[in-house]
């Protein structure tokens, strides 16, 4: 090493100050650059790594939470970045990184800048913690792991390009932005919790999506969102029932030109359900959903305290549009999707009624069994009527004049849905 510094030097975030690096020149270096700052390729990696520990204990040159501008080449990252805790502000600003880097058990007490960062390959966060916002803004990485990692304040995503992307098992408590973010491989959320509101609109994701059990406990905004591969929702939370119906809708469309019917059904009686649901007197934002408490307890309490009583109009429409919509549309025919949930409650009416037949004096015929009993139940199911059983009197009347009307809507449903599964 020679006696000349570093000739690299950075500017301050309004370029008003520039601020040289402290570090001693590296001999090899044509530039005049410090080991940190050498854009030589294959530079050694024991010597960077050596000087790297050293300056985050305290001793180097630089200050303990400065990385900007670094060159790091690629080496063993467990050795430095783990269980470590940073009082001050850390800057990564303009940093590239040559081979994967992991952050495992790390604390970061203040403010993260991983601004216009170049990673050729992952960065990973594992068991970390980050006590104040932190802004990864235009990322281009192959990849962002995420594991079992706290974010305590703002995180901000956005206009970045990301290849495989994980989240699973992290906890974001306050505002998480992926605002025209691009997703090229895939992108799994599963188990990750959105305590605050997150944004990913426009976003773009061009591989697998998995936001499977994901708990979103405030706005999700999924506006002008593309999915142009598989996404999965299964066991997905939510507080706003819009929303989810907005991602349920998306996925619904993504299997229908993907030729999947089946899981375009799944998805398409969840959209229905979340958008029935809304329907109703209205809640204080308080409220969450019974999928989001822990118990029926903490539920019901929170439905007492935050339903809106007064709602006139919101009681009218639960009673006259969401209590039937649930009753002929979902209890019966699953929304169109389930013949054989049909055909299970056609068997059912026509058993309970036959019960009835056989044990009520409603009949100008006695039933000599429960054979008879059944027969006559499906001949007034399907309103065949042959006329050799009759009902005496307005009690008869009255019960199978309800199984003829139960019969043709049953029987007219069943084969709406059973043709729409099976010609389409």
């Amino acid at each position: 090493m020679s006696d000349t510094k570093c000739a690299y030097s950075y500017e301050d975030y309004f370029g008003r100050e520039v601020y040289p690096c402290n570090m001693e020149a590296w001999s090899v270096s044509e530039l005049n650059q410090c080991i940190f700052h050498s854009t030589i390729p294959n530079k050694p990696s024991n010597l960077f790594f050596r000087k790297l520990k050293k300056q985050l204990k305290g001793n180097g040159a630089n200050n303990k939470n400065n990385f900007i501008g670094y060159h790091f080449p690629r080496g063993n990252w467990d050795e430095n970045f783990k269980a470590i805790e940073f009082d001050k502000e850390v800057y990564f600003n303009n940093a590239h990184f040559e081979g994967e880097v992991y952050f495992t058990n790390v604390c970061f007490n203040n403010k993260v800048h991983f601004d216009r960062i170049v990673v050729n390959n992952a960065i990973g966060f594992i068991n970390s913690n980050f006590k104040e916002s932190i802004n990864m803004t235009n990322l281009s990485i192959e990849g962002l792991y995420l594991d079992k990692t706290n974010f305590e304040k703002k995180v901000d995503f956005r206009n970045s390009n990301f290849g495989l992307f994980t989240a699973k098992k992290t906890n974001f408590k306050k505002e998480a932005i992926f605002i025209n973010s691009v997703f090229n491989s895939a992108s799994i959320f599963d188990d990750a919790i959105f305590e605050s509101d997150v944004q990913f609109y426009n976003a773009k994701f061009k591989g697998k999506t998995s936001f499977d059990n994901v708990s979103f406990f405030r706005k999700a905004e999924f506006d002008g969102v593309n999915f142009e591969t598989e996404i999965s929702c299964e066991e997905t939370k939510f507080k706003k029932l819009k929303d989810k119906e907005n991602l349920y809708r998306k996925a619904r469309l993504f299997w229908e030109d993907y030729g999947d019917r089946g899981k375009a059904d799944e998805y398409f009686k969840k959209e229905r359900i979340a958008k029935r649901k809304q329907i109703g007197p209205k809640f204080d934002d308080e409220y969450l959903p019974l999928e989001l408490c822990n118990n029926y307890a903490t539920w019901l309490s929170g439905v007492i305290k935050n339903i809106k009583w007064h709602d006139f109009f919101g009681w009218k429409n639960y009673f006259l549009k969401r209590l039937p919509e649930y009753f002929f549309a979902d209890f019966i025919t699953g929304y169109g999707t389930n013949w054989l949930k049909i055909l299970r409650i056609s068997i059912i009416s026509i058993l309970i009624y036959a019960f009835n037949y056989l044990n009520l004096d409603i009949l100008n015929h006695e039933l000599t069994g429960i054979i008879e009993s059944v027969y006559f139940s499906i001949v007034t199911f399907t309103t065949l009527g042959y006329g050799d059983i009759a009902p005496k009197n307005q009690l008869g009347q009255l019960i199978t004049s309800s199984e003829s009307l139960l019969g043709t809507f049953l029987i007219a449903a069943f084969l709406a849905v059973f043709s729409r599964k099976f010609m389409r």
